[in-house]
């Protein structure tokens, strides 16, 4: 598996994670944190399949603005 297709499949797993059923014991917040890192995982592995080395950060804004 190359290295973009690693982080596509975390963003995925991640994106699965945010989109489960969830119980009362589950806080609406952590589903948004999987469908952010879903988003940040996915931005990193487009940024390493076009050959641009992604920042290490959390701010999908940086990541956004990446050239």
């Amino acid at each position: 598996m190359e290295r973009h297709e690693a982080w596509l499949a975390r963003a995925q797993s991640s994106l699965e994670i945010a989109g489960a059923k969830i119980s009362a014991a589950v806080f609406y917040e952590d589903l948004c944190y999987q469908a952010q890192q879903a988003a940040e995982k996915a931005l990193k592995g487009m940024l390493i399949y076009f050959k641009a080395e992604p920042q290490f950060t959390h701010n999908i804004g940086v990541l956004l603005w990446k050239r």
